[in-house]
């Protein structure tokens, strides 16, 4: 099992959290979860993971931002964890079997249930439990050796969960209800690319934003990996960025601006940092400046 310690409570001129940015760093020598201000200032470390080759990763808030899920673990075997937004009170949610692995948490609108992605009946797939980790239920069925469903994001209104799935041949973006019924194909990636990143609902519902390798011109994939919109219909792409890899973009709460990670040093994963621009692509503005792993944010 995972052990965790944090610190001490920290101090925040934004008590409930509405501008801070929640996400995970290697600056100290592995994955942990930080949080600093939406200006970038104020960055402090929330978790403090022990055991060889263990991590903390992908953070997520709770609606009221009060309280961060979290998924931590190893290459081989993760967990799921919730902790308050201070990094006190840590409580595992999801146990898994040994040589399995559950990652990706979010919260529902409502804050009564959490998403996630786990293999523990074989293939990764998305399931759904209530926030106490309790009546875990299996929402998509990805048959097939190789096939996969993961990256789940709900609807603001808690009607619906997109996610990513290359149930049919290519990784594409999909949307389904909220109990796994009603599954909608929002692209069509046709070339043989990554496809699409994880992808992330606008406060209004009307939009989605995820990354994607499908205007890439390099042999090298990761070096072009761009943001895009699209509306819930799957209708309106838009291309956001024009250069390097850019990943896990997020919506401001206001819908204002949109945080996501980017390293554009040429190599892979180096001087990855978080940024954020607005909505039409203008206007980026880099948070974090550590030549190191810095990814994943949620407002």
């Amino acid at each position: 099992m995972t052990l965790l310690w944090t610190g001490l409570s920290v101090y925040s001129n934004d008590p409930d959290g509405v501008n801070d940015i929640v996400f995970e760093s290697e600056r100290d020598g592995h994955t942990e979860i930080h949080l600093m201000e939406a200006d970038g200032s104020n960055q402090r470390r929330l978790t403090y993971t022990m055991g060889d080759g263990e991590r903390s990763t992908l953070p997520h808030w709770s609606p009221d931002a009060q309280k961060i899920a979290f998924s931590t673990g190893s290459d081989r075997h993760m967990e799921i964890y919730i902790m308050d937004r201070d990094g006190s009170s840590v409580q595992r949610i999801y146990e898994a079997e040994n040589e399995r692995r559950a990652w990706g948490p979010q919260w529902s609108p409502d804050g009564m249930r959490i998403v996630f992605v786990t293999n523990a009946d074989g293939n990764y797939d998305i399931y759904v439990m209530d926030s106490s980790g309790a009546n875990v239920s299996r929402l998509t069925f990805s048959e097939g050796s190789g096939k996969e469903s993961e990256d789940p994001a709900w609807s603001p209104d808690g009607e619906w969960i997109a996610f990513n799935s290359n149930r049919d041949g290519v990784w594409d973006l999909y949307k389904m209800r909220s109990d796994g019924t009603d599954l909608k194909r929002l692209t069509h990636t046709t070339d043989g690319s990554m496809g699409p990143g994880k992808p992330d609902w606008s406060p209004d519902g009307k939009r989605i934003v995820f990354p994607s390798t499908r205007d890439g011109n390099s042999a090298i994939w990761y070096d072009v990996v761009d943001i895009y919109l699209i509306d819930t219909d799957g209708y309106n792409l838009q291309r956001l960025t024009q250069t390097g890899d850019n990943g896990s973009p997020v919506w401001s709460p206001d819908g204002e601006r949109i945080a996501f990670s980017s390293h554009r040093s040429g190599e892979w994963r180096d001087d990855r940092e978080i940024y954020i621009m607005n909505v039409d692509g203008s206007n980026i503005q880099r948070l974090t400046f550590n030549s190191v792993w810095d990814s994943h944010p949620q407002w």
